[in-house]
């Protein structure tokens, strides 16, 4: 009988060994997340957003750049600027709609008026001839008076048919982000 407790016990003893050694490699990942996720989120608050990716092409004699800014420690959140750089060198830069993830596909697309269409699935902007990139409003935007009543401060513009596609910042198949031309 005392040899069957003294193997419980040993038993017991290398269960609590066990189960504190988990808990504390648990407790000491967990810090390690923690303190580093805190670490990350004050230097994003600070602005110092890390750069993920530039693409660039050439279209119709203009350079556009795509730059993606991480604005998130762990998720696919990103800050987009866009600059346009025209033939006579001319250079227009604008940051894009956050990008909250899962759109990196920024679609271009040649419209009735001679200016490029760029859009996704957040926002658009026409690019005129001369490089300016200008955002089209897709919502009524209005400010409330003291009266009560309201004014509208935009309006939205219905987005330019697409005469021709150009192609699209997206992913090709092997996952890398750049220019895709169109299909």
């Amino acid at each position: 009988m005392k040899t069957v407790w003294r193997m419980l016990r040993a038993v017991n003893s290398a269960l609590v060994l066990i189960i504190s050694f988990f808990v504390l490699a648990f407790i000491f990942i967990s810090a390690v997340f923690i303190i580093g996720g805190m670490l990350e989120m004050r230097r994003m608050e600070a602005g110092d957003y890390p750069l993920v990716d530039t693409s660039q092409v050439v279209i119709e004699g203009r350079t556009f750049r795509l730059e993606r800014y991480a604005v998130h420690p762990f998720l696919a959140e990103y800050k987009r600027i866009l600059t346009v750089r025209s033939a006579d060198g001319a250079e227009f830069a604008s940051e894009l709609d956050l990008d909250s993830g899962g759109a990196g596909r920024l679609a271009f697309c040649r419209i009735a008026e001679g200016a490029i269409l760029i859009f996704d699935r957040f926002g658009s902007y026409r690019v005129v001839e001369s490089g300016e990139i200008q955002p089209l409003f897709d919502a009524t935007i209005s400010k409330i008076l003291s009266d009560g009543s309201m004014e509208p401060v935009a309006i939205p513009e219905r987005r330019p048919a697409c005469l021709k596609e150009l192609g699209a910042f997206d992913r090709d198949q092997n996952g890398d982000y750049g220019f895709q031309p169109p299909l």
